[in-house]
């Protein structure tokens, strides 16, 4: 049976963001959380695109080069950019926010497809069948997440973010780093693969975030 959602508009960053929560169960204080989550992403955002340059302050090289298993060499540099710019530039944009509990993720963006065409750089993104993908609704964050964890409530909007407005993939257990972010879950991501993976761009602004300023708030 689907879930009745009410939505109320934060503000973050000057951002107009639609909070939905299920019906019934709204919550003031998910909303002030979302809405500093929201702003903490920007922020982080902001920072790190700076340092996402051909000559990288070493510890942000080395974060580079654990996130995404390749040298910041040019090319890798500009899709990491590229990346992380259209996130960035997408969430300064009035979008929408789903607080739901979820027992199984820590939050999702649903599948679209039908053969539509969604461009990623250049590139058109195909599932198993041959049919074009894209991201469409809100950023789905779950419910326990924002009100227990604030910090991955935070590298959780920036990884559904990149599957949303970049179509970024997820590669099973190679492509998710371990709840302490020490590194991936299991060993084989290749960096063509982790160029394509969200969740090595939402640790590497973390991990850059870590690097530059020490210590990685939530505003």
């Amino acid at each position: 049976m689907k879930r009745a959602y009410v939505g109320k508009e934060v503000v973050a960053g000057g951002v107009k963001i639609q909070v939905k929560q299920v019906l019934g169960f709204g919550d003031t204080d998910v909303r002030n959380r979302v809405q500093r989550i929201a702003t903490t992403a920007q922020g982080w955002l902001a920072k790190t695109l700076p340092e996402v340059r051909s000559n990288m302050d070493a510890n942000v090289a080395a974060v580079f080069q654990a996130c995404f298993r390749c040298a910041p060499e040019p090319a890798a540099v500009m899709t990491a950019k590229a990346v992380l710019t259209t996130t960035y530039n997408s969430l300064r944009k009035p979008h929408g926010i789903k607080i739901r509990n979820d027992d199984d993720a820590y939050g999702y963006v649903s599948l679209s497809y039908g053969g539509r065409r969604h461009l990623t750089n250049g590139v058109v993104f195909y599932d198993e069948q041959g049919d074009a993908i894209h991201r469409m609704g809100e950023i789905h964050i779950d419910n326990a997440t924002v009100r227990n964890d604030m910090t991955m409530a935070v590298i959780t909007y920036i990884h559904e973010a990149t599957h949303r407005f970049v179509n970024t993939d997820d590669h099973g257990d190679q492509g998710y780093f371990r709840s302490d972010g020490s590194d991936y879950s299991q060993p084989g991501l290749t960096w063509q693969q982790a160029l394509k993976n969200a969740d090595s761009y939402a640790y590497f602004v973390y991990k850059t975030m870590q690097a530059r300023y020490r210590s990685v708030i939530v505003a």
